[in-house]
Protein backbone atom coordinates (compact mmCIF):
# COMPACT_ATOMS: atom_id res chain seq x y z
CA UNK A 1 0.00 0.00 0.00
CA UNK A 2 1.71 3.50 -0.91
CA UNK A 3 2.19 5.95 1.30
CA UNK A 4 -0.26 8.59 -0.04
CA UNK A 5 -3.26 6.38 -0.32
CA UNK A 6 -6.36 6.56 1.96
CA UNK A 7 -6.53 4.15 4.94
CA UNK A 8 -8.90 2.75 7.68
CA UNK A 9 -7.44 2.11 10.85
CA UNK A 10 -8.91 -0.85 12.30
CA UNK A 11 -9.08 0.20 16.02
CA UNK A 12 -10.83 -1.83 19.25
CA UNK A 13 -14.44 -1.72 19.32
CA UNK A 14 -14.51 0.37 22.44
CA UNK A 15 -14.36 3.73 19.41
CA UNK A 16 -17.32 2.32 17.39
CA UNK A 17 -19.91 5.28 17.35
CA UNK A 18 -22.58 3.23 18.18
CA UNK A 19 -25.87 3.52 20.74
CA UNK A 20 -28.99 1.50 20.89
CA UNK A 21 -32.27 3.45 19.84
CA UNK A 22 -35.56 3.85 21.66
CA UNK A 23 -36.81 1.53 18.67
CA UNK A 24 -38.76 -1.67 19.89
CA UNK A 25 -36.25 -3.66 17.17
CA UNK A 26 -33.21 -1.98 19.61
CA UNK A 27 -31.61 -1.77 15.78
CA UNK A 28 -28.44 0.25 16.37
CA UNK A 29 -27.17 3.12 14.61
CA UNK A 30 -23.87 4.89 13.92
CA UNK A 31 -22.58 8.35 12.40
CA UNK A 32 -19.75 7.28 10.25
CA UNK A 33 -19.34 10.33 8.97
CA UNK A 34 -17.28 11.19 11.77
CA UNK A 35 -14.88 8.22 11.19
CA UNK A 36 -11.51 8.90 10.86
CA UNK A 37 -9.14 8.69 7.93
CA UNK A 38 -5.87 8.49 7.91
CA UNK A 39 -2.90 9.24 5.11
CA UNK A 40 0.82 8.99 5.55
CA UNK A 41 4.21 9.78 4.49
CA UNK A 42 7.75 9.09 6.19
CA UNK A 43 10.47 11.62 5.66
CA UNK A 44 14.13 11.05 5.15
CA UNK A 45 16.02 8.09 3.45
CA UNK A 46 13.96 5.06 3.45
CA UNK A 47 15.00 2.29 5.80
CA UNK A 48 12.67 0.06 5.68
CA UNK A 49 12.85 -2.76 3.06
CA UNK A 50 10.10 -1.82 1.16
CA UNK A 51 11.41 1.38 0.66
CA UNK A 52 8.73 4.46 0.97
CA UNK A 53 5.94 1.58 0.88
CA UNK A 54 3.96 0.20 3.56
CA UNK A 55 4.01 -3.70 3.18
CA UNK A 56 0.52 -5.76 3.18
CA UNK A 57 0.35 -6.59 7.16
CA UNK A 58 2.39 -3.65 8.39
CA UNK A 59 0.46 -2.80 12.20
CA UNK A 60 1.11 0.83 13.63
CA UNK A 61 0.04 1.91 17.28
CA UNK A 62 -2.14 4.96 17.35
CA UNK A 63 -2.77 7.17 20.31
CA UNK A 64 -5.89 10.26 20.18
CA UNK A 65 -6.57 12.42 23.22
CA UNK A 66 -7.91 15.71 23.72
CA UNK A 67 -5.75 18.46 22.14
CA UNK A 68 -2.82 19.06 24.81
CA UNK A 69 -4.06 16.63 27.46
CA UNK A 70 -0.66 14.89 27.16
CA UNK A 71 -0.36 10.93 25.65
CA UNK A 72 -0.52 9.96 29.41
CA UNK A 73 -4.41 10.52 29.14
CA UNK A 74 -4.55 9.19 25.35
CA UNK A 75 -6.78 5.87 24.38
CA UNK A 76 -4.36 3.56 22.22
CA UNK A 77 -5.60 1.59 19.47
CA UNK A 78 -3.66 -1.04 17.71
CA UNK A 79 -4.26 -0.97 13.72
CA UNK A 80 -3.87 -2.85 10.36
CA UNK A 81 -2.86 -0.70 7.15
CA UNK A 82 -5.59 -2.50 5.52
CA UNK A 83 -9.53 -2.34 5.03
CA UNK A 84 -11.12 -2.31 8.46
CA UNK A 85 -14.90 -2.97 9.13
CA UNK A 86 -17.11 0.07 9.56
CA UNK A 87 -18.22 -0.74 13.03
CA UNK A 88 -14.41 -0.79 14.04
CA UNK A 89 -13.36 2.90 12.64
CA UNK A 90 -11.60 5.24 14.71
CA UNK A 91 -13.95 7.94 15.25
CA UNK A 92 -14.21 12.03 16.19
CA UNK A 93 -15.63 12.44 19.24
CA UNK A 94 -19.63 13.86 18.84
CA UNK A 95 -18.62 16.81 21.11
CA UNK A 96 -16.07 17.99 18.39
CA UNK A 97 -13.54 18.59 20.59
CA UNK A 98 -10.34 18.53 19.44
CA UNK A 99 -7.90 16.22 19.33
CA UNK A 100 -4.39 15.15 19.00
CA UNK A 101 -2.53 11.90 17.42
CA UNK A 102 0.87 9.92 18.24
CA UNK A 103 1.39 7.16 16.26
CA UNK A 104 4.67 4.76 15.74
CA UNK A 105 5.69 1.90 13.97
CA UNK A 106 6.01 -1.25 14.43
CA UNK A 107 3.29 -1.71 17.16
CA UNK A 108 4.40 -3.15 19.97
CA UNK A 109 3.01 -3.19 23.12
CA UNK A 110 3.30 -0.11 25.15
CA UNK A 111 4.62 0.16 28.67
CA UNK A 112 3.46 3.89 30.33
CA UNK A 113 4.46 5.90 27.25
CA UNK A 114 7.21 3.82 26.23
CA UNK A 115 8.73 1.25 23.60
CA UNK A 116 11.15 -0.75 23.90
CA UNK A 117 14.14 -0.76 21.34
CA UNK A 118 16.18 -3.69 20.23
CA UNK A 119 18.77 -4.08 17.51
CA UNK A 120 20.47 -7.39 18.26
CA UNK A 121 18.87 -8.96 15.34
CA UNK A 122 18.64 -7.48 12.03
CA UNK A 123 17.12 -10.29 9.89
CA UNK A 124 14.10 -8.20 9.63
CA UNK A 125 15.25 -4.58 8.95
CA UNK A 126 11.37 -3.27 8.17
CA UNK A 127 10.79 -4.43 11.75
CA UNK A 128 13.62 -3.02 13.49
CA UNK A 129 13.18 0.71 11.73
CA UNK A 130 11.26 2.59 14.28
CA UNK A 131 8.86 5.10 13.06
CA UNK A 132 7.44 7.88 14.57
CA UNK A 133 4.77 10.62 13.70
CA UNK A 134 3.62 13.35 16.20
CA UNK A 135 2.54 16.07 13.63
CA UNK A 136 -1.04 15.40 14.09
CA UNK A 137 -2.42 18.11 16.31
CA UNK A 138 -5.38 19.81 17.01
CA UNK A 139 -7.46 17.97 14.46
CA UNK A 140 -11.28 18.36 15.11
CA UNK A 141 -12.58 16.86 11.61
CA UNK A 142 -11.10 15.52 8.12
CA UNK A 143 -8.40 12.94 6.82
CA UNK A 144 -5.86 12.90 9.36
CA UNK A 145 -2.12 12.32 8.08
CA UNK A 146 0.49 11.31 9.86
CA UNK A 147 3.89 11.85 9.33
CA UNK A 148 6.22 9.57 10.17
CA UNK A 149 9.91 10.54 10.81
CA UNK A 150 12.95 7.55 11.67
CA UNK A 151 14.71 7.46 15.05
CA UNK A 152 17.06 4.94 14.38
CA UNK A 153 20.49 5.47 11.79
CA UNK A 154 20.87 3.36 8.95
CA UNK A 155 24.62 2.49 8.65
CA UNK A 156 25.26 1.29 4.58
CA UNK A 157 28.92 0.01 3.81
CA UNK A 158 29.67 -0.13 0.22
CA UNK A 159 32.39 -2.47 0.16
CA UNK A 160 34.93 -2.56 -2.67
CA UNK A 161 38.16 -5.35 -3.55
CA UNK A 162 41.60 -4.44 -4.49
CA UNK A 163 44.06 -5.85 -5.76
CA UNK A 164 44.85 -8.45 -2.79
CA UNK A 165 41.35 -9.32 -2.48
CA UNK A 166 39.80 -11.55 -5.95
CA UNK A 167 36.29 -10.93 -4.64
CA UNK A 168 34.14 -10.03 -1.49
CA UNK A 169 31.23 -12.87 -1.89
CA UNK A 170 30.88 -14.32 1.35
CA UNK A 171 31.81 -11.55 3.06
CA UNK A 172 30.26 -11.38 6.68
CA UNK A 173 30.27 -7.90 8.75
CA UNK A 174 30.16 -7.25 12.26
CA UNK A 175 29.97 -4.29 14.20
CA UNK A 176 31.69 -4.67 18.20
CA UNK A 177 30.61 -3.65 21.50
CA UNK A 178 27.68 -1.33 20.09
CA UNK A 179 24.70 -0.22 21.96
CA UNK A 180 22.29 -2.85 21.26
CA UNK A 181 18.52 -1.71 23.41
CA UNK A 182 17.32 1.15 24.72
CA UNK A 183 13.63 3.03 24.93
CA UNK A 184 11.77 5.36 23.29
CA UNK A 185 8.99 7.78 24.87
CA UNK A 186 6.36 7.86 22.81
CA UNK A 187 4.97 11.46 25.27
CA UNK A 188 8.22 13.63 24.01
CA UNK A 189 10.21 11.68 20.99
CA UNK A 190 13.55 10.67 23.21
CA UNK A 191 15.22 8.13 23.02
CA UNK A 192 17.17 6.70 25.42
CA UNK A 193 19.95 3.89 25.03
CA UNK A 194 20.58 1.65 27.72
CA UNK A 195 24.21 1.84 28.13
CA UNK A 196 24.27 -1.70 29.96
CA UNK A 197 23.71 -3.62 26.93
CA UNK A 198 26.35 -3.63 24.57
CA UNK A 199 26.38 -6.63 22.03
CA UNK A 200 28.04 -7.51 18.22
CA UNK A 201 25.34 -6.83 15.23
CA UNK A 202 25.86 -8.64 12.17
CA UNK A 203 25.46 -6.58 8.99
CA UNK A 204 22.86 -7.53 6.39
CA UNK A 205 25.20 -8.13 3.36
CA UNK A 206 24.08 -8.86 -0.04
CA UNK A 207 25.72 -11.79 -2.08
CA UNK A 208 28.63 -10.55 -3.81
CA UNK A 209 29.69 -8.68 -0.54
CA UNK A 210 29.71 -5.24 -1.96
CA UNK A 211 27.21 -3.77 0.28
CA UNK A 212 26.38 -4.62 3.98
CA UNK A 213 23.32 -2.36 6.07
CA UNK A 214 22.37 -2.25 9.57
CA UNK A 215 20.10 -0.05 11.61
CA UNK A 216 21.55 0.95 14.65
CA UNK A 217 21.37 3.50 17.64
Amino acid sequence: MTLKKIMWLGVLPVFAMTACTSLDDNSEWRDDSRDIKFTSYISGTAHRAAGTNWDNGDRVGIFMTNHGAGLASATGAQGNLTAATADDALAFPESGAAQDFVAYYPYQTVSGTTVAVNVTDQTSPAALDLLYADNAQNITSGTVNLGFDHQLAQVVLNITADATIPTTAGLSVQAANVLTQGTFDLSDGTLTATTSSTGTVTFNTNENGTQATAILL
